[in-house]
């Protein structure tokens, strides 16, 4: 299987409107600043629907590159930040088309039937097959957590380390988990302090 691995943050940028976390030294975002840059929060269930090769705009000057996308549906179970929907699309850069895989280290991984939290903006770039929305994570891999539980307790776990996690207090010593209920409160306070809609 051939592998690439993008890493042009002018790229991320361009598609994220935002700075590329990880990228030039930056640090990870906390959970108020996920917040504060997204649209969006629920906890889903995420459904693999396919990965496309895709002609994307760069910018206003008609700039355009040619990237492969995976593109998940979302069904959320529970809306923390923005009015319910039944289902919706999210796309991250990359994944496997036929026999070669292109990678992005700032995108996370995900699976099929999987229980996350996601932090969410809507891409100004719709799909380019269906030209319907879609939405992506601003800070990408930070703004995923995977839900597990274990002994009837639920926790919200990044896949990256990220020491700004530790002053939520309720956190794991690795500073990658946080109790599910921490992390649902932490962000239904900052969106009313935002005054964000629910």
């Amino acid at each position: 299987m051939h592998r690439n691995r993008i890493v042009s943050a002018a790229i991320v940028s361009a598609l994220w409107g935002l700075p590329a976390p990880g990228m030039a030294g930056m640090e990870a975002p906390n959970l108020t600043t996920l917040v504060e840059q997204s649209t969006r929060v629920v906890r889903g269930r995420i459904h693999i629907a396919e990965t496309a090769l895709e002609t994307v705009p760069l910018n206003d000057q008609g700039d355009v590159a040619r990237m492969v996308f995976t593109y998940a549906e979302v069904e959320p179970v529970e809306h923390l930040v923005g009015k319910p929907v039944s289902k919706l699309t999210l796309r991250l850069i990359g994944g496997r088309l036929g026999d070669s895989a292109v990678l992005h280290d700032e995108a996370p991984a995900i699976h099929s039937g999987e229980d996350v939290v996601l932090f969410l903006r809507p891409s100004q770039v719709p799909r380019s097959s269906t030209g319907e929305s879609v939405y992506f994570l601003p800070h990408a891999r930070y703004g995923k957590f995977g839900v597990t539980t274990a002994g009837g307790v639920a926790s919200a776990r990044r896949a990256v380390i990220n020491r700004s996690l530790g002053t939520l207090g309720d956190v794991d010593a690795d500073s990658r988990s946080v109790a599910l209920d921490v992390l649902r409160a932490h962000v239904v306070h900052t969106a009313r302090t935002l005054g964000m809609s629910e």
